[in-house]
């Protein structure tokens, strides 16, 4: 998430590693978008050439991936447990 202004640097970091801080030209703190996963921040790089770059970074909020494994964790054994109800069965839950 972005806090106080500022763009998700550990997040980018993680992702990137140490030399995000050079692999952006410019990296906007703002977020174009934002939902329940990840947001969408504007950035440029600079080409092999010279030239700028527009591009858009998807950075995910933290802890997402532990929260979908945990929630699949979750729902693995209750569609094993649907496939078992008759009524069900026609579903293509798994």
């Amino acid at each position: 998430l972005v806090c106080e202004g500022r763009p998700p640097h550990d997040e980018l970091q993680r992702a990137f590693g140490p030399e995000v801080d050079t692999l952006f030209k410019d990296f906007s703190p703002k977020p174009l978008a934002s939902g329940s996963i990840a947001q969408v921040h504007r950035a440029s790089v600079l080409r092999p050439d010279g030239s700028q770059l527009e591009v858009a970074v998807k950075v995910r909020h933290p802890g997402v991936a532990e929260a979908l494994a945990r929630d699949f964790a979750i729902l693995k054994p209750l569609a094993s447990l649907a496939s078992r109800v008759r009524s069900l069965r026609g579903l293509s839950i798994q």
